[in-house]
């Protein structure tokens, strides 16, 4: 009896140890992001599980669209290899060459499945060696439909594994059986799977759901009827494009937006490819500068910021994102103050300016006789072209002049290429006091 309970024991531990399973590696896809509605991009890894095996020498690896509705075939689907996203020393040259210190990574479109085939080394020695633990990245993928479906964001490898799926190995010595018949040698290729003991897993890592995350719009005149736009997101996903329309405020409830001044669409007049959605990110994108040059100064012109987003079964929808309204100004002077006043030999005199402008500047006695053209920056303010801008620091220095008493400082903007508005004035009373009493 305890001769048979031995043997029982004996063929249990047997039998575990040749159905145990030992998991050399992991090949993990994950970072499915449709780039855009009809371009789907993920990455691959391999992560390294066990001391068996010493370098990574190639694999052929083929996924699918779990998706009936999509099946993969080399009619209208482009799968490519996005250049320098390896871990792996690639493999540049061109033609029918094969790599021998380096990796060839080729993807290619099949009936019913996408395939990667990575081709390494012939010597060991010329591998990539990883350590336990180690993962390494084998490059990012894209798949673009040819006729502009709008593609799910996830793939499935292909089943059965141990038919469709292979990753091989070197080893850095040779293996001999019973110390004399070599089993192979140091630079054979070694299959990680037999299907029974020694397995490969593979998995599927879909991303959490995003969504669209919009981040910020403005509108800012620049000068001479012209505003700049721009806008950001946070997080970029489904976006086809934008569009802007323009409005002009007709009461305090009203804005008519009538004028489309940008489009993402292709056959549009108002066309611009900077409309465009830049694609998927995590982090979003920022859209600028576009300018727009309005009809008439004076008036609240409002700017409403769309954008074209797609649904989940395939259809898009437009969405209102912001809008802004923005005064564009006379040509006219908002401020004109002396820094100090009264003063004794000189001043400065601060100017600010509602746009750009032809600006005259000079000082006359109290009765009007003119006195001393000013200066910018040792330029002649005799219709000077000054930008739109504040704090604009004017120098008067009274120094030569004999007499104290009321001066006034008198400042003229003319409006560039626009014959529509009245000339801006501003005058500034300035006190000279020569002793510096009051």
């Amino acid at each position: 009896m305890k001769i048979i309970f031995k043997i029982l024991i004996y063929l249990l531990f047997l039998s575990s140890y040749l159905y145990s399973k030992d998991t050399l590696a992991v090949i993990s896809t994950k970072d499915f992001y449709l780039i855009t509605k009809d371009s789907l991009q993920f990455d691959i890894y391999l992560s390294k599980n066990s001391d068996d095996w010493n370098a990574f020498a190639n694999s052929t690896l083929q996924l699918y669209f779990l998706d009936t509705m999509f099946v993969a075939d080399s009619s209208d689907f482009i799968f490519d290899y996005k250049t320098n996203t390896s871990d792996l020393p690639i493999f540049t040259s061109t033609g029918n060459q094969i790599p021998i210190d380096s990796y060839l990574i080729e993807p290619k479109v099949f009936k019913n499945r996408f395939s990667i085939t990575i081709i390494g080394p012939e010597k060991y020695d010329d591998c990539q060696k990883l350590s336990l633990g180690q993962t390494i990245k084998l490059g990012t993928f894209s798949i673009k439909s040819k006729s502009k479906k709008n593609l799910p964001n996830y793939l499935k490898w292909l089943e059965p594994i141990y038919w469709y799926q292979a990753v091989v190995y070197k080893r850095d010595t040779d293996s001999l059986i019973n110390n004399s018949i070599p089993f192979y040698y140091k630079n054979d290729n070694i299959s990680m799977d037999d299907g029974k003991n020694l397995i490969v897993k593979y998995n599927i890592e879909h991303n959490p759901e995003e969504y669209f995350n919009f981040d910020n719009f403005w509108v800012i005149y620049t000068g001479q009827k012209i505003d700049s736009l721009g806008w950001s997101t946070k997080l970029e996903k489904d976006v086809n494009g934008y569009f802007i329309k323009r409005g002009v405020r007709t009461n305090i409830f009203e804005i008519e937006y009538s004028d489309l001044i940008g489009t993402w669409v292709a056959n549009d007049p108002k066309y611009n490819p900077d409309y465009v959605s830049k694609g998927y990110s995590k982090t979003g994108h920022i859209y600028n500068p576009f300018y727009d040059t309005v009809y008439y100064r004076g008036g609240e012109y409002c700017y409403s910021l769309w954008a074209n987003m797609n649904r989940k079964d395939g259809t898009t929808y437009d969405t209102l994102l912001a809008s802004k309204c923005i005064t564009v100004p006379n040509a006219v002077i908002s401020k004109a103050n002396p820094l100090t006043n009264p003063f004794s030999s000189s001043t400065i005199i601060s100017l600010d300016l509602d746009d750009d402008c032809y600006v005259d500047g000079f000082v006359t006695d109290e009765i009007g006789n003119f006195v001393t053209q000013l200066t910018y920056n040792g330029k002649p303010m005799d219709k000077l072209m000054m930008k739109i801008g504040k704090n604009y620091s004017i120098p008067f220095n009274a120094s030569s002049i004999a007499s104290q008493g009321l001066y006034n400082a008198v400042f003229i903007a003319h409006p560039i290429n626009d014959i529509n508005i009245e000339l801006s004035k501003a005058v500034v009373k300035l006190q000279l006091v020569k002793d510096g009493s009051k």
